[in-house]
């Protein structure tokens, strides 16, 4: 018996579907592959796509993309049963990598409210997913936070500290404005110092403004707590120690 897999191909690009769930396309890929094509370099027909039982594309939805717009067949290999999101996600990232974007953007497809309340924070806030989701899971921006990537990427991101993000995220909204840019060292720098517990963030925030000057880009996390400690100490009597 001859279980091997063929390859075949149609005109009519209806018949295939979405996974819900799949990453976003990327026009820039897409704009690739026509180019290649349009060069002299047609890889379809060698590159067939990969569709389950319901004809749901798991894998080369760039590719029937860029061959919707050329106006050419599709050649595409069709497997057994009904594909799950997370074997799209793990062929993908096999094959072409997934970034950790991308997982969040498919996790929120999903309808999972963890990654849903991710992708709001990050895009009302404008800072990036690893400090956000390790705010939002520990409570902290942990050193690389490698686990809670991992977490993030794998499903497993769970929210604990709401409250507390949010709480912060405004702070950093507030005082934005009076940095040169609010990189990952400052970032780190100004969460060391909101928890001291002689720090007011009322008291830093009227400082910024009284200084009438912004904070300058910093290099490292010590030149970033300096500089917010300057800030912190100006026209005050007694100097308060933040690190």
């Amino acid at each position: 018996m001859n279980n091997k897999a063929t390859i075949e191909s149609t005109s009519d690009l209806s018949v295939f579907r979405k996974i819900e769930g799949n990453r976003p396309l990327s026009e820039a890929k897409i704009k690739k592959m026509i180019l290649s094509v349009k060069s002299g370099i047609d890889f379809f027909e060698y590159c067939p796509i990969l569709v389950d039982s319901k004809m749901r594309v798991i894998d080369g939805q760039h590719r029937l993309e860029a061959c919707r717009r050329l106006k050419k067949d599709v050649f595409y290999i069709q497997k057994k049963g009904v594909a799950k999101i997370e074997e799209v996600s793990t062929l993908n990232s096999a094959n072409s990598g997934w970034s950790t974007p991308d997982f969040i953007d498919s996790y929120a497809a999903q309808g999972n409210p963890n990654y849903i309340h991710l992708k709001t924070l990050k895009a009302s806030y404008k800072i990036g997913y690893g400090a956000i989701s390790s705010f939002l899971s520990n409570g902290v921006l942990t050193d690389g936070g490698g686990s809670v990537t991992k977490k993030v990427r794998d499903g497993d991101f769970k929210i604990s500290h709401m409250d507390e993000a949010v709480e912060f995220l405004n702070f950093i909204s507030s005082v934005r404005p009076y940095f040169t840019i609010i990189n990952t060292f400052t970032l780190r720098a100004i969460i060391k110092v909101y928890r001291v517990e002689d720090f007011s963030a009322g008291s830093f925030s009227s400082k910024l403004i009284k200084i009438k000057r912004k904070v300058p880009y910093c290099p490292s996390v010590k030149d970033a707590l300096k500089e917010i400690e300057t800030v912190y100490n100006f026209r005050r009597k007694e100097r308060i120690i933040l690190y």
